[in-house]
Protein backbone atom coordinates (compact mmCIF):
# COMPACT_ATOMS: atom_id res chain seq x y z
CA UNK A 1 0.00 0.00 0.00
CA UNK A 2 1.95 3.25 -0.85
CA UNK A 3 0.40 6.80 0.40
CA UNK A 4 1.37 10.27 1.17
CA UNK A 5 0.41 13.34 3.04
CA UNK A 6 1.17 17.12 3.23
CA UNK A 7 0.41 20.19 4.42
CA UNK A 8 1.44 23.63 6.38
CA UNK A 9 1.68 24.22 9.76
CA UNK A 10 1.39 27.58 11.39
CA UNK A 11 3.25 28.58 14.83
CA UNK A 12 3.30 31.24 17.13
CA UNK A 13 7.27 31.39 17.93
CA UNK A 14 9.77 29.68 15.38
CA UNK A 15 8.45 29.26 11.70
CA UNK A 16 5.26 28.27 10.20
CA UNK A 17 6.62 25.41 7.54
CA UNK A 18 5.01 22.88 4.82
CA UNK A 19 5.86 19.34 5.04
CA UNK A 20 5.07 16.51 3.57
CA UNK A 21 5.76 12.46 2.91
CA UNK A 22 5.37 9.75 0.61
CA UNK A 23 6.16 6.09 1.22
CA UNK A 24 5.10 2.32 0.91
CA UNK A 25 4.22 -0.18 3.48
CA UNK A 26 4.48 -4.56 2.92
CA UNK A 27 3.28 -6.63 4.96
CA UNK A 28 4.03 -10.06 5.19
CA UNK A 29 1.42 -11.66 8.15
CA UNK A 30 1.93 -9.83 11.56
CA UNK A 31 5.43 -8.17 10.33
CA UNK A 32 5.00 -5.23 7.98
CA UNK A 33 7.52 -2.73 7.13
CA UNK A 34 6.86 0.88 6.56
CA UNK A 35 9.65 3.18 4.62
CA UNK A 36 8.80 6.67 3.94
CA UNK A 37 10.37 9.50 2.43
CA UNK A 38 9.73 13.16 4.67
CA UNK A 39 10.64 16.32 4.15
CA UNK A 40 9.92 20.27 4.78
CA UNK A 41 10.54 23.72 3.33
CA UNK A 42 12.75 25.03 6.50
CA UNK A 43 15.88 26.52 5.43
CA UNK A 44 19.06 25.68 6.83
CA UNK A 45 19.28 29.31 8.78
CA UNK A 46 15.54 28.74 10.26
CA UNK A 47 16.34 25.45 11.29
CA UNK A 48 19.19 26.45 13.66
CA UNK A 49 21.81 25.14 10.86
CA UNK A 50 21.30 21.61 12.66
CA UNK A 51 20.19 18.56 9.78
CA UNK A 52 16.70 18.03 11.93
CA UNK A 53 14.79 19.69 8.90
CA UNK A 54 16.53 17.81 5.98
CA UNK A 55 14.76 15.13 4.23
CA UNK A 56 15.15 11.43 5.34
CA UNK A 57 13.90 8.56 5.06
CA UNK A 58 12.20 6.50 7.80
CA UNK A 59 11.45 3.16 8.21
CA UNK A 60 9.21 1.77 10.60
CA UNK A 61 9.01 -2.33 11.65
CA UNK A 62 6.13 -3.28 13.18
CA UNK A 63 4.92 -6.68 14.55
CA UNK A 64 1.36 -7.23 15.48
CA UNK A 65 0.14 -9.22 18.88
CA UNK A 66 -3.04 -10.67 19.52
CA UNK A 67 -5.43 -8.53 21.14
CA UNK A 68 -7.25 -11.44 23.11
CA UNK A 69 -4.74 -13.92 25.10
CA UNK A 70 -5.18 -17.94 24.98
CA UNK A 71 -8.28 -18.72 26.63
CA UNK A 72 -9.05 -21.23 29.62
CA UNK A 73 -12.21 -22.16 29.49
Amino acid sequence: MTSAKGGYRWIERGYARAFWDVGATMAWGKLSLDLRYTDTNLSAIRCGFSDHCDGALVATLRYSLPLNGPRHD
